[in-house]
């Protein structure tokens, strides 16, 4: 089975059973509440590596894997509404289960009326800065077939609504791999980004923990979701 097939399958699997391994070639750490699907043993960082990182240095200690594919949250409500969100970011920067970044924090908040959220990412190298394009496109092949396939196969899916926040700015240099998401997601009637008020959600996308908003308040109460239109993308 090819990678990106294998990580949608053990995704699919750990939502009924969670199971936390490592291999090779995947980690799953976490618990049944929150979770997130990394690459193995062959692709993680040395001690010499993760040390570059500073004030992060022990998340990447604990958790040393190159890629993080996937992020799985089960929300704390009291309701069920049998709905579940996804976020596309642009690429992992320092969070790990149970220590998350302002990014995953300001998304949870943001959808406290779904049962479940799941984080996407354009690209899976987990670095909070300092990445280059090439960088990011040359270890991209697994995470870019896996997140193509896993919204094909939820683009029908009315109980699932996808919000694109990989950040305002990116459509130049990251063109190929946005245009193949669009072509995707632009049939599908639940798609958001978050905004401010309509007018200018529609016209950005902004990131999860974009500055714009940022300092102002909580994001659930100075923004909102607001559906994304695709005319002219």
């Amino acid at each position: 089975m090819e990678d990106h097939k294998m990580l949608t399958e053990i995704i699919e699997l750990n939502k009924k059973h969670f199971r936390d391994l490592i291999t090779k070639d995947y980690a799953i750490q976490g618990d049944e509440n929150n979770w997130m699907l990394f690459s193995g043993t062959n692709e993680q960082y040395t001690k010499n590596e993760y040390l570059k990182f500073k004030k992060y240095e022990k998340k990447f200690e604990k958790i040393p894997f190159k890629h993080r594919y996937y992020s799985y949250y089960k929300n704390k409500n009291n309701k069920l509404t049998h709905k579940g969100i996804v976020y596309i970011m642009f690429n992992p920067s320092h969070a790990i289960p149970g220590n998350f970044d302002d990014s995953i924090n300001n998304c949870i908040n943001l959808a406290k009326n779904y049962d479940y959220i799941e984080i996407l990412n354009l690209f899976s190298l987990r670095k909070p800065s300092g990445y280059k394009k090439t960088e990011l496109y040359d270890s991209n092949n697994v995470n870019k077939k896996f997140i193509l396939d896993y919204l094909e196969n939820i683009v029908d899916n009315k109980n699932i609504d996808v919000v694109l926040a990989w950040g305002h700015g990116k459509e130049k240099d990251y063109k190929e791999i946005i245009d193949e998401i669009n072509n995707i997601l632009k049939n599908k009637n639940n798609v958001f980004i978050i905004g401010v008020d309509g007018q200018k959600a529609n016209t950005y996308i902004h990131h999860a923990n974009s500055q714009i908003w940022n300092g102002l308040g909580k994001i659930e109460e100075i923004t909102k979701l607001v559906p994304y239109n695709f005319i002219g993308v």
